[in-house]
């Protein structure tokens, strides 16, 4: 029995595929991608390397929690978009989002 993450991401896949298809020809205008990540160096080669080998243009967003949540596990974190910088999420959102 497959998961709900499997189904999306078979779901997804033909879509990303054309879409990046599309911008390879020249069809389409590039989509955007917001990056969010901590501030860690692999992480985030990891998650611009895939977004500039699919042709996307990037915005880079660090996520960094604040204090008081800084002291505690993020699994102990009631909602954890309280608990980072409102910068991270703030608009113009992308047309995609990659996170690592």
């Amino acid at each position: 029995m497959s998961g709900w993450h499997e189904n999306a991401a078979m779901q997804a896949a033909p879509t990303l595929m054309a879409a990046t298809q599309a911008i390879a020809d020249g069809q389409a205008a590039p989509v955007t991608a917001r990056v969010l990540c901590t501030d860690l160096a692999g992480l985030r080669s990891q998650a611009l390397g895939l977004a500039e080998a699919a042709g996307f243009r990037t915005d880079f967003r660090v996520i960094a929690p604040k204090r008081p949540w800084t002291l505690f596990s993020p699994m102990l974190w009631p909602d954890p978009r309280c608990a980072i910088d409102a910068a991270a999420l703030a608009p113009p959102e992308g047309d995609l989002m990659l996170g690592a």
